[in-house]
């Protein structure tokens, strides 16, 4: 009879979790049905590239890229993937390879403009030396990142010459000033534009930006892919066979990690972390595809972490980015007290509310099974902390464990 009863209860708790899950599982599969309805429009797309045109063919937009979209046709609209009030992320075709086209905004129009005045058609008389130095403010400002004031700082951040471009003559181009500072002016306004512009060739785990028109840029096509995306349920994460696939993801994840820690002239805090902010290359590198809120160190601490008044820790975190409060004073500090690994431990590596179909390391091959885990959880968590707004930085010492860990598996 004990037996009975004990099979029965257990029966019954299986059932509870297994009608727990599946409501779970179908209000979360409902929430991102709702969140589809608020995406992008083709027509609102295709009206982006529309008068994005229109400004290049009356010499108020220039690029690289401007001629392949507006008279060649060779980069071709695709579709959209962003949320109507986000950023705007376009899938091309470019010349048979897909790309993506991004602007902050669709319109120049809404971007901060440089107060030239209502007649398009007119040239300005903003002195170079002077725009040099707002665009060189700008940049520290927008990613803490001084480069030295001169024309090639310009053309770094641009897709053509500046110094050319500005002296073309009159019968070539109307108000050629006008136009360069313009589209300079909008494009460094975007933080993931300049980030990636200015540190490409700094790490392989940064897309390439193809070039720029107008106020929008071209960057290589690097999806999440069904291990990343947390719109794409992960039931394949369960499944051990897909484990070597994983695997590779992840050892990719901590090279990134590693490049962005001593590759950058300071070291790069990525503040939110989740499978869909990074993708992979054809050559499957990891890379970072959206770095809106990521931030050198020195960017972070005084932009971020250093403002504001406090009664607890969690008042100083910016969403992945942990930060800490002087409780004496009130006051949040510079200092950010986790560091990526730990975040990327929590919210990609192991399951949890941030990725509800499985973590990307779930499910190792039993050899590794425990020991894994053990490091993961060690990661995600330093030092078994019970404090729920407290995590510290995870160690050199536990990517390299679980990087042995994971290495052992893939022969």
């Amino acid at each position: 009879m004990r037996v009975f009863r004990c099979r029965r209860s257990v029966s019954r708790k299986l059932v509870v979790s297994l009608v727990i899950l599946a409501v779970v599982t179908l209000a979360v599969v409902k929430i991102r049905s709702i969140l589809k309805k608020m995406l992008c429009s083709e027509e609102e797309s295709r009206l982006m590239i529309k008068e994005l045109c229109k400004l290049y063919k009356t010499q108020n937009a220039a690029g690289n890229i401007c001629p392949d979209l507006c008279e060649t046709y060779t980069l071709k609209y695709v579709s959209c993937t962003n949320y109507r009030e986000g950023k705007k992320i376009l899938i091309m075709d470019w010349k048979g390879k897909k790309a993506v086209l991004k602007s902050k905004y669709a319109f120049k129009h809404d971007y901060d403009g440089l107060l030239f005045g209502e007649d398009v058609n007119k040239d300005l008389d903003l002195p170079v030396s002077k725009f040099l130095k707002m665009a060189q403010e700008s940049i520290v400002y927008n990613i803490g990142h001084k480069m030295e004031r001169n024309l090639q700082m310009l053309t770094d951040v641009w897709s053509l010459d500046f110094k050319d471009f500005i002296n073309m003559p009159k019968s070539s181009h109307r108000h050629p000033k006008k136009t360069a500072m313009e589209d300079l002016w909008a494009l460094i306004q975007q933080q993931e534009y300049l980030f990636m512009k200015i540190f490409q060739d700094k790490s392989k785990h940064i897309p390439r930006i193809y070039g720029t028109c107008g106020h929008a840029y071209l960057m290589e096509h690097t999806p999440p892919g069904e291990f990343l995306d947390n719109d794409v349920p992960r039931v394949p994460m369960a499944k051990k066979e897909t484990w070597k696939k994983r695997a590779k993801i992840a050892l990719g994840l901590l090279d990134l990690l590693q490049s962005f820690q001593n590759d950058l002239p300071e070291e790069f805090n990525m503040c939110d972390i989740k499978g869909e902010n990074f993708g992979l290359a054809e050559d499957e590198t990891v890379k970072a595809i959206d770095v809106d809120m990521a931030f050198l160190d020195s960017k972070l601490g005084m932009e971020l972490l250093s403002v504001g008044n406090c009664t607890a820790h969690k008042d100083c975190d910016f969403f992945d980015c942990k930060g800490w409060c002087d409780l004496s004073e009130g006051q949040c500090t510079r200092n950010r007290i986790n560091n990526n690994l730990q975040a990327v431990c929590k919210d990609i590596f192991l399951s949890g509310l941030d990725n509800i179909w499985h973590g990307l390391l779930s499910s190792p091959p039993l050899s590794i099974e425990q020991a894994l885990l053990e490091e993961i959880e060690e990661c995600a968590n330093p030092g078994n902390i019970q404090h729920p707004d407290i995590r510290y930085k995870a160690s050199a010492q536990s990517l390299q464990k679980i990087r042995t860990l994971i290495m052992k598996t893939l022969g």
